[in-house]
């Protein structure tokens, strides 16, 4: 990934507006451009996050750094099958968490003593099961 203010010009695919993109990502925005594929914005990550191309018919491209967050970035999302991961379900259950406990949100952090109340806890050991069954399956 580049530096944030490290960019290339790159024309649209009106072939008349020219707009800066970062460089480590010129030459997908340029391809998408010249295909046809017009995009709107977009931004590596610096290094800091997955990037993003956004395309004038609202659709949105996700550009990892890498194989392995890619794979991680996969994971958060459900199977094409339409199946829930394991990482859904936790984030699922974090949610709740943070809904039932709002000082949690306020402070951003959580204190040393701070337990789970039973139902999300019984949660997450149902979401392993059913992640450890589908594993194996």
């Amino acid at each position: 990934m580049c530096e944030q203010g490290d960019v290339r010009k790159v024309v649209l695919t009106d072939k008349k507006t020219w707009v800066n993109v970062d460089s480590c990502i010129v030459d997908v925005v340029t391809a998408l451009n010249q295909g046809g594929v017009q995009t709107v914005a977009s931004c590596c990550g610096h290094g800091h996050r997955p990037g993003n191309i956004a395309l004038a018919d609202g659709r949105e491209l996700v550009v990892c750094p890498n194989y392995e967050t890619g794979r991680v970035m996969d994971k958060m999302l459900p199977n094409i099958q339409g199946e829930r991961s394991i990482i859904q379900h936790l984030i699922t259950t974090v949610s709740k968490m943070m809904l039932c406990f709002p000082e949690v949100i306020e402070e951003g952090s959580i204190d040393e003593d701070f337990t789970l109340p039973y139902l999300i806890v019984d949660e997450v050991r149902e979401a392993m099961k059913r992640y450890k069954g589908a594993s194996n399956d």
